[in-house]
């Protein structure tokens, strides 16, 4: 980007952040104003409890507390909300607005860093592209860190910038979470919420930039929006839709889909993978067997697996023909014993 345009671009940034040092005050006002209201809160639930002791009113005393509880969790998050607005890293600080000079420097730094800086004039957005997000083997491709300029007075209020996959490779069970830490271009800042607001209020974009391009690069597994575990990609459970990876995939060739590991097994008969819907229990023996495998005995009509029956005959119906064939063996013997005392 040429000189001329980076100086331009510099002081429509210096007159946002001008704006913001006034929306601080603002902001500030209003949260003190809450805050104050909560602890009028407080002193009419006091009142409240004290009315219900005096008249022996227990039950209504209890849910005074409970209300006591909620505007006591709320104060600690209002308290901190006002300090970020108050605490300025040194006095000297405190007392600047970021010359254009300043932003300008801090912008070629980006520049430099970041192999181009983009600016596109009719959105007033500022951009880098990072190189390609690589997380625990999954490729998730460049983002684009996308910079609001108008928003920069509003920083108070609203997200300034978006992040944004210049390729995506999206969560197969969610294609607005582009990168575990990003749902529908916003970034989950976690810890980096406060030096990133910090960056941009003192015009230090150099610094913002690259906070947000080492968070994209980072992973946390116990706050992501869609875990690595289960990104995929390209294919998710036919059954269940858990986003599964090629490693963890089975294939059942009976319905032609794609099942995870618990919606799948193998045929104990053939050694074939297999869905749940596509195989069953044979009765005889419980092991899983595909439909391929489960025959109906002709005697009895039920189904089983190959191993369990014997010329199309299960074991519970060969064992009752065997045993009808004892007895008829014997009815018979004892006939021709009782015609051949007759006979003598």
């Amino acid at each position: 980007m040429e000189t001329k345009s980076l100086l331009k671009i510099s002081f429509l940034i210096s007159q946002k952040l001008a704006m913001l040092e006034k929306n601080r005050s603002v902001e500030l006002l209003e949260r003190l104003t809450k805050l104050a209201e909560q602890f009028r809160e407080l002193t009419v639930e006091a009142r409240r409890i004290a009315l219900a002791l005096k008249r022996n009113w227990l039950f209504a005393a209890k849910r005074c507390q409970e209300n006591l509880i909620r505007i006591l969790n709320d104060i600690p998050f209002e308290v901190e909300s006002i300090k970020q607005l108050t605490d300025k890293n040194s006095d000297e600080e405190a007392g600047n607005i970021i010359n254009v000079s300043q932003i300008f420097e801090e912008l070629k730094q980006v520049q430099l860093e970041f192999d181009g800086l983009e600016f596109n004039k009719e959105r007033k957005t500022l951009s880098v592209t990072t190189k390609s997000i690589v997380l625990e083997d999954t490729e998730l491709g460049p983002f684009q860190i996308e910079l609001h300029l108008n928003k920069l007075s509003k920083l108070y209020k609203e997200n300034p910038y978006f992040c944004i996959a210049a390729e995506p490779n999206p969560a197969v069970n969610n294609s607005d979470v582009t990168h575990p830490h990003v749902s529908g271009n916003t970034l989950c800042e976690g810890d980096g919420s406060v030096p990133i607001n910090a960056a941009l209020e003192q015009g230090r974009f150099y610094d913002f930039f690259s906070i947000v391009n080492n968070i994209l690069n980072t992973y946390s597994p116990d706050s992501p929006y869609v875990s690595l575990d289960n990104w995929l990609g390209g294919a998710e459970c036919y059954d269940c839709g858990t986003g599964i990876s090629d490693d963890d995939s089975y294939y059942c060739g009976f319905c032609d889909r794609v099942f995870c590991e618990n919606c799948s097994s193998y045929c104990r008969s053939c050694d074939e993978s297999c869905c749940l819907g596509c195989g069953g229990s044979c009765p005889s023996c419980q092991e899983f067997v595909c439909h391929n495998c489960l025959k109906k005995s002709v005697e009895c009509d039920e189904t089983f697996c190959q191993l369990c029956m014997k010329d199309n005959i299960c074991e519970n119906c060969k064992e009752q023909i065997e045993t009808e064939e004892l007895e008829n063996t014997q009815n018979e013997t004892d006939k021709q014993q009782d015609n051949f005392k007759m006979a003598g």
